[in-house]
């Protein structure tokens, strides 16, 4: 099995201080504001090809071929946001291309387009205004606090001065996103295994077209698009409640039936959620023990 890592951010040497100075922000302004205006906001890069990075081959193979459609570099970036209540906002797709491509509109995803394809001052305004002013009960301007990272569009001035009229900015330190962004720590993967699956059974399944030298050709813009519609909607709300419960330092105390597992919830927390069945694999001779004397591991 060969698996294909990319190069993490490393924590500062001083982040457990930097962490403790964030949350501490944290306690004194979310005081008075309610969970559902409690809002955490980041892009997160999709491409048009989505292969798993994980592979099975024969041992002493020194190449393993993929079969894509050659457009795993095109990256987008979609502009998700995220409240404590566990709301999902609509996400915003960033196309690189001059204009919004036709017959892929969605009133439940915003489209958008420049020609570098990335966030910057005037896509971060647009989101603003069409966006997080547009959350349910934010006309009536109740004390709302907006959490970013320090992405440099985030945090111009003019950005500064737009956010700071109707609500509250709080900037995570740099290289500290994995420890402090609700969306990082269990919304994210979700949301992007999904965008895989999908691409995955498109690849298997399906009618595909081809260009004149045999290439086939990346997903249209109408499939991209829909896809991130379903994926986004399959994400549990309570992977988007326990996202913000982690990034203030507390632990899960619950979890509902219907919580979706991801990477970030270990074994050694599920031994201290009590709703959580701890399932063990033991050898027959073990298995008989436990049955004879009706060992019960949590609930």
């Amino acid at each position: 099995m060969r698996f294909s890592n990319s190069v993490v951010q490393k924590l500062p040497s001083d982040w457990e201080a930097k962490v403790a100075k964030f949350r501490l922000y944290l306690k004194e302004n979310l005081f008075g504001v309610d969970s559902c205006h409690f809002g955490n906001m980041d892009e997160v890069p999709v491409s048009f090809d989505m292969p798993s990075s994980r592979t099975v081959n024969l041992k002493g193979a020194k190449e393993v071929s993929v079969a894509t459609t050659g457009h795993e570099r095109s990256n987008f970036p979609v502009v998700l946001c995220i409240t404590a209540d566990g709301s999902k906002l609509p996400p915003m797709v960033i196309f690189k291309r001059k204009t919004v491509p036709k017959g892929c509109s969605s009133k439940d995803v915003i489209i958008s387009a420049n020609e570098k394809g990335w966030m910057n001052s005037e896509v971060m305004k647009f989101w603003l205004e069409n966006v997080w002013r547009k959350r349910k009960m934010a006309f009536f301007n109740p004390k709302s606090l907006l959490m970013l990272d320090s992405c440099r569009a985030h945090i111009t001035p003019e950005i500064k001065t737009i956010v700071n009229k109707y609500s509250k900015m709080a900037v995570i330190p740099g290289s500290l996103t994995k420890k402090l962004q609700p969306l990082d720590i269990t919304v994210n993967k979700p949301f992007k295994d999904q965008l895989r699956t999908k691409w995955e059974n498109w690849m298997m399944g399906g009618i595909h077209e081809y260009n004149k030298t045999g290439q086939m050709k990346r997903p249209s813009y109408k499939d991209i698009v829909a896809w991130i519609v379903e994926s986004w909607a399959a994400v549990n709300k309570n992977c988007v409640r326990n996202g913000f419960i982690k990034a203030r330092g507390e632990k899960v105390v619950s979890v509902d039936s219907d919580y979706v597992h991801d990477d970030t919830f270990s074994e050694m927390e599920a031994e201290e959620i009590p709703n959580t069945r701890l399932i063990l694999s033991v050898s027959s001779p073990m298995k008989n023990f436990l049955d004879l004397n009706s060992v019960m591991f949590n609930k």
